[in-house]
C-alpha cells in the first residue's frame, strides 16, 4: 500500500487500516514497513513592528523585519487600499502610492499618517511583511482620536520632500509582487467593552468574540480585574488564535502588570500600553 495524506491541519489525526474481508483467511493480515511523516519546508518570514503614537503624531515609525522579504503592507485608517513598501536598495524603500523613495535609518521607516486617517474617534494602523505567499501576523499601533479645543479644525499636513539623490537601481523599476490579501478584523463584547484585533487568518473570517468577567477577581492575595476571552465559531466551538492579536481592555485602575492565564499555566508578564482609559 502507498498513500499520501496532503494539507493536513496542526494536532492529531488518525489512520485506520482495514483488512479486505472477502480475501482468504491466510492473508488477513496488515504489514506496515514504514511509516514517513514529511513537514513541508517552511519560509523564515520575521514580523515588522510599529512605534506607539501619540497624540498630534504626523508619522510613524515602522521598523522592518529583519532577513528576507518582498513587501511590507500598511493599512491606514480612512485609505481602502493598503501601502505597500519594497526595498529599493539596503538603504531605501519604495511606497506604491506614487512610487515615493523613503530612507531607511537604524533598520527603521519613517512614513507620513495620511491625512485622512485622522479622524475623531481612535482607529488602528496595522503592518504585516510579506514573502511569496506567505504573510506574518499583523502588528497594530493605535491613532489616537483627534482632540483639539478649536473645534471640528483640520489637523495639519506634512508634506516630505522628494528625494533626488542617487539610489541603487537607479532607471529601473521595482519588481512586481502577486501580493496575497489581508483582512484586518475587530471583535468587540458590548457588555465589556472588550476587543479583540486580529487578521481573518489568525482568528478566523466567521468567528465571534464571547466575554465574560470573572466574579472571584482575588488571586494569589491580589485583586485583579479578569476577563474570559473566547472565540467561538457559528456552531459555538472554540476557535484556535494562530497567531498575534491585539487585545483591548477598558480600565478601572493604574494597570501594573498584565498575564495571560491558560487551563495549564501562567504566561510571563506581556508588553502593554495605555491610551484614554484602555489597555
Amino acid at each position: 500500500m502507498i498513500g499520501e495524506y496532503t494539507n493536513l491541519s496542526n494536532g492529531d489525526h488518525i489512520l485506520t487500516l482495514t483488512v479486505d474481508p472477502n480475501s482468504p483467511d491466510d492473508r488477513k493480515m496488515i504489514s506496515l514497513d514504514s511509516f514517513d511523516i514529511l513537514k513541508p519546508s517552511t519560509v523564515s518570514l520575521d514580523t515588522p513592528s510599529l512605534a506607539p503614537i501619540k497624540a498630534g503624531d504626523q508619522t510613524i515609525t515602522l521598523t522592518l523585519p529583519s532577513g528576507e522579504w518582498d513587501a511590507i503592507a500598511l493599512h491606514f485608517p480612512g485609505e481602502k487600499d493598503p501601502v505597500f513598501l519594497k526595498k529599493t536598495d539596503d538603504s531605501h524603500v519604495t511606497l506604491s502610492d506614487g512610487n515615493r523613495v523613503l530612507a531607511i535609518k537604524d533598520h527603521q521607516v519613517e512614513l507620513p499618517i495620511p491625512e485622512t486617517a485622522h479622524q475623531k474617534q481612535t482607529q488602528i494602523i496595522s503592518a504585516y511583511a510579506i514573502r511569496g505567499k506567505t504573510i506574518t501576523s499583523p502588528v497594530v499601533s493605535l491613532l489616537p482620536a483627534i482632540v483639539t479645543s478649536l473645534g471640528d479644525q483640520e489637523p495639519p499636513v506634512v508634506t516630505l520632500p522628494e528625494y533626488t539623490e542617487p539610489i541603487g537601481t537607479a532607471g529601473q523599476e521595482a519588481a512586481n509582487h502577486s501580493l496575497p490579501e489581508y483582512v484586518l478584523r475587530v471583535l468587540k463584547d458590548q457588555a465589556s467593552q472588550v476587543e479583540v484585533i486580529s487578521g481573518e487568518n489568525e482568528i478566523g473570517s466567521d468567528s465571534h468574540l464571547e466575554i465574560q468577567k470573572v466574579l472571584d477577581q482575588g488571586l494569589f492575595g491580589k485583586i485583579y480585574d479578569a476577563f474570559n476571552l473566547q472565540l467561538k465559531d457559528k456552531e459555538g466551538n472554540p476557535v484556535p488564535v494562530k497567531g498575534s492579536v491585539l487585545v483591548r481592555i477598558p480600565l478601572s485602575k493604574e494597570v501594573k502588570q498584565v498575564y495571560v492565564l491558560t487551563p495549564n499555566q501562567r504566561t510571563p508578564t506581556i508588553s502593554i500600553y495605555t491610551t484614554r482609559g484602555h489597555d
